[in-house]
């Protein structure tokens, strides 16, 4: 759907699970996606457990087991390369 705009919420998924990718997790335990909320959405206890919900409803964290698998489909190769360039300036 051209020029339908993507939501806050999912944006900041989106580019969430762009950032896990390039730092190279496949995989990331509770404890690793709670540290990356709270450094890159929010702090707050409410925010972490509706952001966990959030990844994993819009298809871009699926929880097995233990650990959150990245589902690198659902997120665009584009996202992924922006942060990448962000990251190689610094």
């Amino acid at each position: 759907m051209k020029g339908v705009r993507k939501s806050i919420v999912y944006q900041r998924c989106e580019d969430l699970a762009a950032i896990m990718v390039s730092a190279g997790y496949s995989n990331v335990t509770s404890r690793d996606l709670e540290y990356l909320l709270k450094r890159y959405v929010g702090a707050d206890p409410r925010t972490v457990r509706a952001y966990k919900r959030y990844l994993i409803e819009f298809n871009f964290l699926a929880l097995k087991g233990e650990f959150y698998m990245i589902l690198k489909d659902s997120i665009p190769v584009q996202k992924v390369l922006e942060i990448e360039e962000k990251e190689s300036r610094c």
